[in-house]
């Protein structure tokens, strides 16, 4: 899922990163996880999560549940610095359906 383009690519360990979670959309939702690398370089997991984006791009993993239906995941970035563990002063978001 792109959210946006940096001019720069964010080293190991740094603090830019994207917020990911579930919409409420079915019951297909209801034990399903995602997974990623945080900026710290740490493995996070849970239906919201931050992770590590380089260039504009946040990678994670959905892992569904046992419900079959549709998940709609958001992705949000601040176009300001890339970065929302420090608040989000230009939201860019995105949702897609799985």
């Amino acid at each position: 899922m792109r959210l946006g383009s940096r001019s720069s690519i964010s080293p190991p360990g740094s603090t830019i990163c994207s917020y990911v979670s579930f919409r409420p959309a079915s019951l297909a939702d209801d034990d399903a996880t995602l997974r990623g690398v945080d900026a710290y370089g740490q493995a996070v997991a849970g239906t919201s999560i931050l992770v590590r984006s380089t260039n504009g791009q946040a990678q994670f993993t959905l892992v569904s549940g046992n419900a079959a239906g549709t998940i709609l995941i958001e992705a949000l970035s601040d176009r300001a610095d890339n970065d929302v563990s420090n608040g989000v002063t230009e939201a860019i978001y995105n949702h897609v359906a799985v």
